[in-house]
């Protein structure tokens, strides 16, 4: 599914690492900070979507168009690390256990 953000700052697709064979990608969007329409505090808000992460179209706040896109990025951030990181983990014991039977091959 694709996002319909239309005024687009970024957009791009990245392969999140799973610990199978199969690997899922997805697609991120970021839309052009824009004001809230009527709001007395002049917050502003950016749209982002994160497929399979976002459920449907977000609107990430800010106090400013800056702020609202460096909240927006860290999001995606946050998307970034958390599957990064589950990826990593799941190599560790591997990297272990490789290093286990090539010290046991190498005995033999």
């Amino acid at each position: 599914m694709k996002s319909k953000i239309t005024d687009l700052v970024a957009e791009g697709t990245f392969r999140v690492p799973r610990p199978t064979k199969h690997r899922r990608t997805a697609h991120i969007a970021i839309g052009r900070p824009r004001p809230v329409e009527n709001d007395p505090n002049g917050d502003w808000y950016a749209p982002v979507f994160i497929e399979h992460y976002t459920n449907g179209i977000h609107k990430v706040m800010g106090v400013s168009s800056l702020d609202t896109l460096i909240n927006a990025l860290s999001l995606v951030n946050s998307f970034f690390h958390m599957h990064t990181l589950s990826c990593l983990e799941f190599n560790a014991p591997r990297k272990k256990e490789q290093k286990k039977r090539k010290a046991t091959n190498t005995a033999l």
